[in-house]
């Protein structure tokens, strides 16, 4: 059995640059009371802040890093590596840092939460939100003398739920939501129509745009739209919500905390699945909105990749590719697709991310290359996977 143990504010604030932000009293001792003589699951982060494997427990780390050891502990590359090492018949415990709770929740049948009755605004990482309702809540112990106030809470997955359902926050444009959907079909593994992901699609086409507002060409600001449209597929019961939009990651902390299930992010699993398949440096192909705001260069640069992004030219001509063409229903210009492409090589990059839906579109049109990443194919990787189904039929890089 999965398990999770964490520390989390009111707002399931989790740390800070890299650090706790709890360290309430008595709440150490319930964590090495409650994970002795078990397995621990945590990311490289969390163990070099730990410096060294924990005592009495066998410990698995999970890194991006293909070759990093730890005297003491066991290293694995993938989610899956890391399951397929647990004993099914034993509680295994999951201690962070954030991107591994949030890629293990929907595996865990038990969250160990002490929750701190305080709140802290400059948190940098938070606890995946999740459906409460999808849980029975047990309260374990309030931590004598805790300053501030903390209690330890149990809460335990109510099976029966299954299968699990998918929403998808679309629209963002309409064309790349309806191919993300197609994708999600063609690449799941099934024998009738019934192995399929249940899927509820809200494609609001009039939400304002991403990059108008992110770079100052309009006041009107897309948030409040995506935080509706994300509160009422959580209304209808979704395990978890994507959103198939690369700009929109700028808006996505904000709309994780209007609900309470699962959001990946289509930027950080792309940049993490180029990190596993060993790309050193990738060139960014995406909106002004994206570049601008940084998304992909900050989640790369955390990532230790490497990047580039295209001339003012380069940028030119895929803003004319995306809005002039893809948009507006016209056939892209492959010549200046290739262009934008060659430019990126010349300097250097060995996989091009593909960070703009409307350049997915380009792409299934567009002659094959292996060292475009396009970042849809990723997100509908990770969704499908999500709600425990089985991708097939991507391609090779899948595969590390």
């Amino acid at each position: 059995m999965i398990s999770i143990i964490a520390s989390v504010g009111q707002n399931l604030e989790l740390g800070y640059k890299n650090d706790l932000i709890w360290r309430v009293k008595g709440d150490l001792a319930h964590f090495k009371r409650t994970t002795s003589g078990h397995t621990v699951v945590m990311g490289q982060n969390t163990y070099e802040s730990l410096g060294r494997p924990l005592p009495d427990r066998r410990n698995i780390v999970i890194t991006l890093d293909p070759d990093y050891k730890v005297e003491g502990a066991e290293v694995v590359h993938t989610i899956d590596d890391a399951i397929a090492l647990l004993d099914k018949n034993e509680e295994s415990f999951i201690i962070g840092g954030g991107s591994i709770y949030r890629a293990f929740l929907p595996f865990a049948d038990r969250l160990y939460l002490t929750e701190v009755e305080d709140s802290f605004p400059d948190a940098d990482t938070y606890f995946p939100s999740f459906d409460k309702k999808e849980y029975t809540r047990t309260k374990l112990r309030e931590l004598e003398g805790a300053e501030p106030r903390a209690t330890v809470v149990l809460y335990e997955k109510r099976h029966g739920r299954v299968p699990l359902k998918l929403g998808i926050l679309g629209g963002l444009g309409p064309a790349a939501s309806a191919y993300f959907l197609e994708m999600i079909t063609e690449h799941t593994k099934a024998e009738r129509d019934q192995d399929h992901i249940d899927i509820l699609l809200s494609s609001r086409a009039s939400t304002p745009d991403r990059t108008d507002f992110i770079l100052g060409r309009s006041t009107e600001n897309p948030l409040p739209v995506m935080v509706e449209d994300a509160k009422y597929l959580e209304s209808c019961n979704v395990s978890a919500i994507v959103i198939p939009c690369n700009t929109a990651h700028y808006f996505i902390e904000e709309i994780r905390r209007s609900v309470s299930v699962p959001m990946p992010s289509i930027i950080t699993e792309t940049v993490m699945h180029i990190k596993l398949a060993r790309y050193r440096k990738a060139g960014i192909m995406a909106t002004e909105g994206t570049i601008s705001a940084r998304s992909y260069q900050i989640e790369c640069e955390r990532q230790g990749i490497e990047w580039e992004t295209p001339s003012e030219d380069g940028q030119k001509k895929l803003n004319e590719l995306i809005y002039g063409d893809v948009k507006r229903g016209a056939a892209p210009d492959l010549e200046k697709f290739k262009a934008v492409c060659g430019e990126l090589y010349a300097k250097g990059c060995d996989v091009l991310i593909l960070g703009c839906t409307e350049l997915s579109l380009i792409k299934r049109i567009a002659e094959p290359d292996d060292r475009l990443c396009d970042s849809l194919e990723v997100l509908a990787y990770t969704a499908i996977k999500l709600c425990g189904h089985t991708p097939c039929g991507f391609g090779k890089d899948f595969n590390v």
